[in-house]
């Protein structure tokens, strides 16, 4: 019997999933890395960490399913699209939701007031696929702001409350920005959890010593 979310160091790579259905997702971390102007051969500038957790609970240092998101202009993006249509890949009606998708991120990438509007595949490198009807879509505003769509085929979801990693470094490989989708309030109920330990053991290392 195979277990339908399994945590990710007992993965095997030719076993690696599409993005559970989004009715089972309880959270999901974001992370934006800046790779800069010029990443090199093969990498995108932009990139989002997706960190899902399905079961409940957020434990930060065991997610259920990671993937690594390239973020990339609409014209190349769409290039994939177009030829999984024509191969057949995907739908006329997953190429519809593909194609409205496209043409807010055009729109908002004229916007003077946004920094980049991309779209990425969710997929794996490993095996060299993407998995049909199943992306994403980032816009950053000069200001700041950040908003990220996750699709998976005629449904959504979004996260627009990110923060910016202070630790980060321009050309260091640490994250750029951060945020959860957390409808159920997992990661705050997980910093009060871990804060409340820390109380509690701070108390009982004052009453050894006042003993």
């Amino acid at each position: 019997m195979t277990t339908p979310f399994r945590k990710k160091n007992r993965l095997d790579p030719t076993e690696l999933k599409p993005l559970p259905r989004l009715d089972v997702i309880n959270a999901i971390q974001f992370q934006l890395f800046d790779n800069g102007e010029k990443p090199g051969r093969g990498r995108s500038q932009h990139q989002i960490k997706m960190e899902v957790y399905c079961d409940g609970r957020l434990d930060l240092m065991e997610p259920y399913w990671v993937r690594v998101v390239p973020l990339l202009d609409e014209k190349v993006f769409m290039r994939w699209v177009n030829e999984a249509l024509a191969t057949g890949t995907i739908t006329p009606a997953q190429y519809e939701m593909y194609e409205a998708i496209h043409g807010v991120i055009v729109a908002r990438a004229a916007d003077p007031d946004v920094e980049f509007a991309k779209l990425g595949h969710i997929g794996n490198k490993g095996l060299n696929t993407y998995y049909p009807g199943q992306f994403i879509a980032a816009v950053k505003e000069k200001d700041g702001g950040l908003q990220v769509f996750v699709v998976r085929d005629h449904e959504h979801i979004q996260a627009d409350s990110f923060l910016f990693d202070q630790h980060w470094v321009k050309g260091g490989a640490r994250r750029k920005f951060f945020g959860f989708y957390d409808p159920a309030g997992l990661y705050l109920a997980a910093k009060a959890e871990k804060e409340r330990a820390a109380k509690v053991e701070a108390q009982a290392e004052a009453r050894r010593v006042g003993s």
